[in-house]
């Protein structure tokens, strides 16, 4: 997967990652969705790299930082932050939380569900 690749690389988020997405699966997001999320925090693990900046370090001052960084750059469609933190249902003052190996959500993963004709009488 192109966006998703770096997670199973190095970096400071890379533990981070599959917990991530199960989230935003649970969550209902769509897989475009998803792998544009992926990919931002792809390129947030790259940039964390390069500055040797570890998960504990990751707030709302480092990730600004890395949008300033990313807008000064020239890159175009930067989120901002109220983008950058919705999707894990975070305040802008609230830490990351630590790693976690949650199982996948059945229901998020399941196909959708069809009703029996006796469902329609109730």
């Amino acid at each position: 997967m192109g966006t998703t690749g770096w997670m199973a690389g190095e970096g400071p988020l890379v533990e981070f990652a599959a917990g991530f997405e199960q989230e935003l699966l649970a969550r209902g997001h769509k897989p475009g969705a998803i792998a544009k999320h992926l990919g931002l925090m792809g390129q947030l693990n790259r940039w964390m790299t390069s500055t040797d900046l570890a998960a504990g370090d990751l707030g709302a001052a480092v990730l600004e930082q890395f949008l300033a960084e990313a807008r000064a750059s020239g890159r175009r469609r930067v989120p901002t932050m109220a983008t950058a933190s919705t999707p894990t249902g975070r305040s802008r003052n609230e830490p990351w939380p630590a790693p976690h190996h949650r199982p996948p959500n059945p229901a998020a993963t399941s196909p959708r569900t069809t009703y029996s004709p006796s469902w329609r009488a109730l």
